[in-house]
């Protein structure tokens, strides 16, 4: 199993619905880039949320940062496997969009290409 799929490196203080957020798209991603022949190393997701102050405490915002690392990965490629994703593919984030803000970026970590 890759790396990327074992586990979600996320910082102890997030809640679990924070966490689980992550999963259906998690796979997705690195999936459709491998489709595209892009070469992904590591995959990774960072999230963050805010509460409301009034119970039942549900989300106001919630921040998906994800970090990708490869050998030359285009921006554009990858920028369009997340929207994808994202529009599509993510019933979480779907379900949560019409009573929180989700926003989305990413960052592309390059490694050296092998000779």
């Amino acid at each position: 199993m890759p790396r990327w799929l074992r586990s979600i490196r996320s910082p102890a203080r997030h809640s679990t619905q924070e966490r689980s957020l992550c999963p259906p798209c998690k796979p997705g991603i690195p999936s459709i880039l491998r489709k595209k022949r892009e070469k992904v190393t590591d995959y990774r997701i960072e999230v963050t949320g805010e509460r409301r102050d009034d119970f039942p405490r549900s989300f106001k915002s919630i921040k998906l940062h994800h970090i990708l690392t490869g050998e030359a990965l285009s921006e554009s490629a990858v920028k369009q496997a997340i929207e994808l994703s994202d529009s599509k593919y993510c019933s979480v984030a779907a379900t949560l969009r019409p009573t929180a803000e989700v926003s989305v970026t990413y960052e592309i970590v390059p490694v050296p290409i092998a000779v």
